[in-house]
């Protein structure tokens, strides 16, 4: 079922799924590096908050920064000191413990829980790297809770690149953003997936953002 927003927006496909009675409504983020995941979740969380509605915000990370800064002392990367699979290994590693670190502390919570990143995000990376063999991502998220909602955050990779480049925290490369983009697409799950549109100002994607979850969360006592 595709949704109109009252804000612009590319595509807005349904996955939402009724939670049962005392259990979080839960909100994955997804997107290539640079479409503003983590600015939107910490503005819907700050209105939210200030609504009086009960939120958290989750991150689900890989380390790839960390891991960078580490293998820049050295003068090198951290996919030439571990290798592509080895990176993996590591990478899948990490964001399985934060996802059931996640998932643990938003067990028992009410109101809106927002995953600043996803398991989906691993695999698009991998899959990117030319990986397509099983991970533990792919192990884990077959076991876990499916997120109520995922969202897309859909952006050029020219554009995500200018992003990241600005911030100068980490570094991509535009063919990197570009078949990372591409790997999520071809995702068997993409098509559950709702997209906003991540190349607009933050405020902008903040507010698809929240309209999105506002309209497909059941209403309380639902």
């Amino acid at each position: 079922m595709t949704a109109t927003l009252p804000v612009p927006a590319r595509a807005a496909c349904s996955n939402a799924q009724e939670p049962p009675p005392g259990r979080p409504y839960r909100v994955a983020l997804a997107g290539i590096d640079g479409s503003g995941k983590t600015s939107a979740a910490e503005a819907v969380r700050a209105r939210f908050a200030t609504a009086g509605e009960p939120v958290a915000v989750h991150g689900i990370y890989a380390g790839r920064k960390t891991l960078e800064r580490w293998a820049n002392r050295l003068g090198t990367t951290a996919e030439r000191v571990l290798g592509r699979r080895g990176l993996s290994a590591v990478e899948n590693a990490i964001r399985v413990a934060m996802a059931c670190a996640a998932y643990r502390k938003s067990r028992d919570a009410g109101g809106l829980v927002l995953f600043d990143r996803s398991l989906y995000c691993q695999l698009a990376r991998d899959h990117s790297r030319g990986l397509v063999r099983r991970s533990l991502s792919a192990r884990l998220l077959a076991l876990l809770p499916r997120p109520d909602l995922v969202v897309y955050f859909d952006i050029l990779p020219e554009q995500a690149l200018a992003r990241v480049a600005l911030r100068g925290e980490d570094s991509e490369t535009l063919p990197g953003l570009a078949s990372f983009a591409a790997r999520y697409r071809a995702l068997a799950d993409f098509g559950d997936f709702a997209v906003i549109d991540a190349g607009r100002p933050p405020a902008d994607v903040a507010d698809q953002l929240e309209q999105l979850i506002r309209l497909r969360r059941p209403a309380p006592g639902s």
